[in-house]
């Protein structure tokens, strides 16, 4: 049984395909920095991203003009210097199962394709299927298209409506049992979601847990975000009993007399990241342990993409790599040689790596030449350690960069563990896009700790009780006035929010919040979501505000 998923199920296909060239996959992070003067690089990628994804090339009408010149000058640009993004592994990988290029034995491989979370492909992952069913395999896929929430990676929930359409004679079995949830969020999501179109028709939920014990969601209005979060503290302490037992003994599980939840049982969701800020003050204050899991990339953070710019230089020497490795804090010439470098290695290569190498004194002052020289003295001491293996290099690049401290770093190393290979670990490093990092408030003996996250990386988990936060109009929907469609994949959010509980929902919004950076707050709106959700499941309750702490009266 072979389990992967779509992107190295491709590169494995690539590599055993006689009619490929092979080019140097790099990471969004490596393409950003070979475009120092595109302004809104990363919006532009993530925008050709979107385009691969949706199976466009450069040429097709449909793409908007806005990106179809960079989409054009950028893919010209990865042929030029043999290099190849993330996307273009599948869209490499549909081309020569289209072409006829891959070897027979490669294609026919696999009588079985199992597809899980369909509801997450995109428009080219969906045609790569179709191309490998094409010899016969058996097709098997599940998913929910209630819960497709990455239209911004090009996920389309009409891939079922594709799928019925090209394959009429699939059965299909609708699991219509929920054994997670009670009947009351049940009914509740049920009632949401049905605002949704659903092409196919919609599989009506049957709960297993009884009725009874089914408490109605709640819901607490806070007059601001700080207003907000400590309401979310204070219903956390409801929950649990009180945090007396936490002080006095170093862990807890509930006061049975005051509640009946651990801190594990309780997650606290929200629409983006930014929201984490002001909720961990107020976990902070009260002494709540937490962890803040978000759908961060792990690439993204400045200590992991230097040390994978670095480490990729030393796996393939090539010569742009060689140069963004250079460009590194650490080694950093200056601009002005590294724009004389940059000039050396287009338009005469040899020079280039002679430079590198310290063969051609003459090129720069001494002070430059002194830091290439300190660069190509690493770079041998870092490709001696490498050669022991990957957990090697890092233990030593770690600790002469002071990053012993870094949880990112920790991270890194643990994955190292795994892979000795450099070229398996550095694939693997690039290919784990989507990395939950978390960071830890008040110690707490594991796993008794308050999980907060944005609700994108909840999909999948399940908790006892989940607070919801931020239900505004601009924050969940976080489009506003957006498309149809866009209000329809913020709904599906808000779905898939409150299936994430077994048995309690508690639903927090501000009427004043701080937008996106801005420094004073704004008036906020409560989500349309919150009218669409049944009255005879909902209770609202007033936040309170605590009385004043008694003053004792002076004597003068």
């Amino acid at each position: 049984i072979r389990v992967g998923t779509f992107h190295q199920l491709c590169l494995d296909l690539l590599r055993k395909s006689p009619g490929w060239r092979e080019r140097t996959l790099v990471s969004e992070y490596e393409l950003a920095g070979f475009f120092p003067g595109e302004n809104g690089i990363r919006r532009a990628l993530l925008a050709v991203s979107r385009l691969k994804n949706r199976n466009l090339l450069p040429d097709d009408p449909e793409v908007p003009e806005e990106w179809r010149d960079f989409y054009r000058r950028y893919q010209e640009f990865l042929q030029e210097e043999g290099l190849m993004d993330y996307d273009e592994i599948l869209v490499e990988a549909v081309r020569l199962l289209r072409e006829g290029l891959v070897p027979p034995e490669v294609r026919g491989g696999y009588r079985h394709l199992l597809v899980d979370e369909f509801q997450d492909v995109t428009p080219l992952q969906y045609q790569l299927i179709k191309l490998l069913a094409e010899t016969g395999a058996t097709l098997f896929v599940i998913g929910d298209p209630d819960q497709s929430i990455y239209g911004f990676r090009g996920a389309d929930a009409s891939v079922f409506a594709d799928f019925r359409r090209d394959y009429p004679a699939a059965a299909e079995i609708r699991l219509r049992l929920n054994y997670r949830s009670t009947p009351v969020i049940i009914g509740a999501a049920q009632h949401l979601i049905s605002r949704n179109p659903a092409p196919g028709g919609r599989a009506l939920l049957e709960p297993v847990r009884p009725a009874a014990d089914s408490p109605l969601i709640t819901y607490l209005p806070a007059p601001g975000e700080t207003a907000e979060s400590i309401a979310v503290a204070r219903e956390i302490i409801r929950l649990v009993g009180g945090t007396d037992m936490l002080s006095a003994h170093g862990s807890f599980r509930g006061n049975k007399e005051g509640g009946s939840y651990s801190f594990g049982d309780l997650a606290v969701l929200f629409r983006t990241g930014r929201q984490a800020e002001a909720l961990e003050k107020a976990l902070c204050k009260e002494g709540l342990p937490y962890k803040v899991a978000g759908e961060k990339d792990l690439f993204y953070l400045p200590r992991v993409r230097e040390t994978v710019t670095f480490l990729h230089s030393l796996v393939e020497e090539e010569d742009r790599l060689l140069l963004a490795a250079l460009g590194l804090p650490c080694f950093f010439p200056g601009r002005e040689a590294m724009d004389k470098l940059e000039a050396l290695r287009r338009h005469d290569p040899r020079t280039f790596r002679a430079t590198l190498a310290l063969a051609n004194q003459e090129a720069f002052p001494p002070a430059v030449m002194e830091k290439l020289s300190s660069y190509h003295t690493c770079r041998k001491r870092y490709q001696a350690l490498l050669a022991e293996g990957v957990p090697a290099f890092l233990g030593e690049w770690i600790k002469d960069r002071g990053w012993e401290e870094a949880e990112e770093m920790e991270r890194l190393q643990g994955m190292a563990v795994l892979s000795h290979d450099p070229a398996d670990f550095l694939t693997r490093i690039i290919h784990g896009k989507e990395q939950d990092l978390e960071r830890e408030g008040k110690k707490g003996p594991a796993p008794e700790y308050i999980r907060l996250m944005t609700i994108h990386a909840a999909k999948g988990l399940e908790f006892p009780v989940v607070l919801i936060t931020g239900l505004e109009e601009g924050l969940l929907p976080l489009t506003g006035e957006g498309t149809p469609e866009e209000i329809e994949e913020e709904r599906r959010l808000f779905y898939v929010s409150l299936t994430r509980a077994q048995k309690e929902v508690i639903l927090f919004s501000a009427g004043r919040r701080r937008r996106f950076g801005a420094r004073d707050t704004a008036p906020a709106l409560p989500s349309r979501f919150l009218q669409e959700l049944p009255e005879e499941k909902l209770q609202r309750r007033i936040i309170k505000k605590k009385p004043p702490k008694p003053v004792q009266p002076g004597l003068f």
